[in-house]
């Protein structure tokens, strides 16, 4: 039977414990704070002179023309940039920072996390352009005549979209293998309707030129 004293030391043990490894690396925390902090501040300045940048580029006066950032809904392609360079540089100064830490699990802790913040940020910038050039992909399908054809265009974008979110999921290193396979049913299930789609489409609407056709060809 577990007796008060035991039912407490259980609660507050795991607390001793952490306020232990707080006091014994207390300085060492705090100049890992202070790296961080002054990363964040350079990560941001360079962010934002990087957004500003690509704003005042052709490159962005181009994507607007067009209308791909659309794709990426409430972030225009700038900032999201810009952001992602911003904690690209953190990552880089928090594993500069883990030096400084005397617990060699708690800097083993941060240095994963900072080994992994990178990966991260690549899956959201592998994402993001993938729903660019799916967006990219989808215009052009509506420029058809075919109701057909731009049915299949937004099959296409859909497909695209899940395709890609996959491809940055496994880039955040996120174990995804049985929905990547249950996807890639549903994708090659979507490309076939698609196909049959066109093919009865574009069939009836050219039976007509069809039937001229062979009906000139009986007459020679």
């Amino acid at each position: 039977m577990v007796t008060p004293e035991e039912f407490i030391n259980a609660l507050t043990y795991p607390l001793f414990s952490m306020w232990q490894v707080i006091l014994e690396n207390f300085l060492g925390i705090v100049a890992a704070a202070l790296v961080v902090i002054v990363g964040y501040l350079v990560g941001t300045a360079l962010g934002w002179l990087l957004s500003k940048l690509i704003e005042h580029s052709k490159v962005d006066q181009h994507i607007e023309r067009v209308h791909l950032h659309d794709a990426l809904g409430f972030i225009k392609f700038y900032d999201l940039l810009g952001i992602l360079l911003k904690w690209y540089v953190v990552s880089l100064f928090i594993s500069a920072a883990v030096t400084l830490i005397p617990s060699p699990s708690l800097a083993f802790m941060i240095e994963q996390f900072a080994f992994w913040l990178p990966s991260f940020l690549a899956g959201i910038l592998i994402f993001a352009l993938g729903l660019i050039f799916a967006e990219f992909v989808h215009r052009h399908f509506l420029l058809a005549k075919s109701k057909s054809l731009r049915l299949l265009g937004e099959g296409v974008r859909i497909a695209l979209v899940i395709v890609v979110g996959l491809i940055a999921l496994e880039q955040m290193q996120v174990e995804i293998q049985l929905a990547s396979n249950i996807v890639l049913i549903i994708v090659g299930g979507v490309a076939l309707a698609g196909a049959l789609a066109v093919g009865i489409g574009g069939g009836l609407a050219l039976k007509d030129e069809a039937h001229l056709w062979l009906k000139n060809l009986h007459k020679k």
